[in-house]
């Protein structure tokens, strides 16, 4: 019977050869801290009162409590969150603020400038206006 040589040297090749094994622990055990309601609720309200701008009875209130609860959602979990919900509550109200001043100083002109505006248009339609119907 013929030996083969490489018997006794496979032993000690494959103690070699073998990889160490490495222990991967599969279950996460680190826990992410949970976003607040206060800043999730902060941020949707942020939006929904910047895309709803037009409709200043749904845009204003969702501005100031966007704004609230961002505040109060400074101090949880999600700060970002809360970050952007205060922005954009305040770029909203910030507007209509804006608006609401403008319309005032606008209506308040038109309605000085109205007794101006009927005497002038009387005046002309007392001096011209009956001659345009004459022909």
């Amino acid at each position: 019977m013929e030996e083969n040589p490489m018997e006794g040297q496979s032993n000690s090749n494959q103690n070699a050869q073998q990889q160490p094994q490495v222990n991967v622990n599969v279950n996460n055990t680190q826990t992410a801290e949970k976003t607040s309601g206060l800043c999730i609720a902060a941020l949707v309200l942020g939006i929904v009162s910047l895309v709803l701008w037009c409709f200043w009875f749904i845009s204003v209130p969702c501005a100031i409590l966007a704004f609230i609860l961002g505040l109060v959602g400074l101090k949880k979990p999600g700060k970002g969150m809360a970050i952007a919900g205060v922005v954009t509550g305040l770029i909203t109200a910030v507007t209509w603020l804006i608006t609401f001043i403008y319309l005032a100083v606008v209506v308040g002109a038109l309605s000085s400038a109205n007794g101006d505006i009927n005497s002038a248009l009387q005046d002309y339609m007392d001096n011209y206006g009956s001659s345009y119907y004459n022909y």
